[in-house]
C-alpha cells in the first residue's frame, strides 16, 4: 500500500517529484523494509519446519528405541526357551546313556561268569 501510494504520487507532469531525491529514498527505505519482512517471515518458516523435523526425528528415534526394546525381549525369551529345551535334551540324553552303559556293565559281568563258569573258576 505503501508503494502504491508513493509511486501514485508521482504522476508524469509532475517534474520536481523526486527532485531533492526525498522520493527515492522514501521507496529504497520502503524496498528494504518489505525485504527484512519477507527474510524475518523466511527465517521464522524454517526454524518451524526445523522444529517439526526435530520433533519427528526424535519421535522416530523413540519409536525405533521401542522396536529394538521389543526385538531384543523377544530374542533373549527365544534363546532362554531355547537353552531350557538343550538342557532337556542333554539331561535325557545322559540318561539314556547311564542307562545303556549300566545295562553293558551288566552284560559284560554276565559274560564274565560265563568266562569262569566254563573254565572252572568258581564265582561268588
Amino acid at each position: 500500500a505503501k508503494l502504491t501510494s508513493l509511486l501514485m504520487g508521482a504522476s508524469e507532469d509532475d517534474d520536481d517529484w523526486d527532485a531533492d531525491g526525498a522520493g527515492l529514498q522514501q521507496l529504497q527505505a520502503l524496498l528494504m523494509q518489505i525485504t527484512a519482512q519477507r527474510q524475518k517471515k523466511a527465517a521464522a518458516q524454517r526454524a518451524a519446519l526445523l522444529q517439526d523435523l526435530s520433533m519427528r526425528l526424535a519421535d522416530g528415534q523413540r519409536t525405533l528405541e521401542t522396536r529394538l526394546s521389543a526385538r531384543r525381549k523377544a530374542a533373549r525369551k527365544a534363546h532362554e526357551q531355547a537353552m531350557t529345551i538343550a538342557r532337556s535334551t542333554l539331561i535325557q540324553r545322559h540318561s539314556d546313556l547311564t542307562a545303556v552303559v549300566q545295562q553293558f556293565h551288566a552284560q559284560i559281568g554276565v559274560l564274565w561268569e560265563q568266562v569262569w563258569d566254563s573254565v572252572g573258576v568258581p564265582t561268588c
